[in-house]
């Protein structure tokens, strides 16, 4: 009968410590961590670099069986947290975030490239205004607006990194060129798109982006040993006898630079995270 109680009281006891472990967790010194990704497409194929930013919201619900809402930058458990792509292949925060409690579920919106904002900043209807000159690579991959999200976080599913899929939210124009022998094209600003719209709003809540009126002129990145153009701008549509590419090129047989452009034959339809190809024979001379 002894050796049955002393059984009974050492069960009791592996329990008792097992609760108090679960109950003693410290949550504020859990750092959240990401593990952030790019859904392919060409610009950023190859996914993020060393030195990228990414700028995170996280909404605790009210309800757990409901999901939150992104309204302001105010009452996020994550207020646009800056997030950057170390040379180690991780997700490092400029201002560490650790988790708020064991039972509060959440839900996260990423997204690409970061943006410092006021504490005033509308997050559904936020300015982003993409660079002209794409000429240089860098220029190009930060025009490549990504968003993601991440739904029912909490911290015993996700205590380890929250993972976060981000898909391209503009349009990308890919221009391949056909040279004859003794043609190529000038090493400045040598493609050049007409009447299209860079500029607009994005709604952080849904991911949604929406193009302004204003159309303008963009230098496209130009790699010559692939013969490709390359340029990203908003959604749009296109309305068709309207000039689109303009092309500068040097002939070696006369050493002369001659420009060409190319008018639209109907409308062109952009669409939200899709990339076209135009193909361009320039003739010979």
């Amino acid at each position: 009968m002894k050796h049955k109680i002393i059984f009974i009281i050492t069960a009791l006891l592996l329990f008792i410590s097992c609760q108090q472990t679960t109950e003693d967790v410290d949550y504020k010194s859990h750092e959240i961590l990401f593990d952030a990704s790019v859904s392919s497409r060409s610009t950023m194929e190859n996914g993020f670099i060393a030195y990228d930013g990414i700028g995170i919201f996280m909404i605790p619900r009210s309800d757990a069986s409901k999901p939150s809402t992104l309204s302001s930058l105010v009452g996020n458990w994550i207020n646009n947290g800056h997030y950057y792509y170390d040379s180690l292949g991780k997700w490092t925060a400029g201002d560490k975030n650790y988790w708020k409690d064991g039972v509060t579920v959440s839900d996260v919106i990423a997204y690409y490239p970061y943006y410092s904002m006021e504490s005033s900043s509308d997050v559904t209807s936020y300015q982003l205004d993409m660079k002209a000159n794409q000429t240089p690579l860098a220029n190009l991959r930060y025009c490549d607006f990504l968003y993601g999200t991440a739904s029912k976080i909490d911290f015993d599913d996700y205590s380890i990194g929250i993972p976060i899929v981000l898909k391209h939210k503009l349009s990308k124009i890919n221009i391949l060129f056909d040279l004859p022998s003794g043609v190529s094209l000038i090493n400045d600003r040598p493609v050049v798109l007409n009447n299209v719209v860079l500029n607009g709003k994005v709604n952080f809540a849904s991911g949604d982006v929406t193009p302004s009126t204003s159309a303008t002129t963009v230098y496209a990145y130009y790699s010559a040993s692939d013969k490709k153009a390359e340029c990203i701008v908003m959604p749009q549509t296109i309305a068709g006898g309207k000039d689109l590419i303009t092309v500068y090129y040097l002939n070696t047989t006369d050493s002369k630079t001659y420009r060409l452009t190319y008018s639209l034959g109907k409308s062109l339809v952009l669409e939200s995270g899709k990339e076209y190809e135009i193909s361009i024979k320039i003739p010979a001379i």
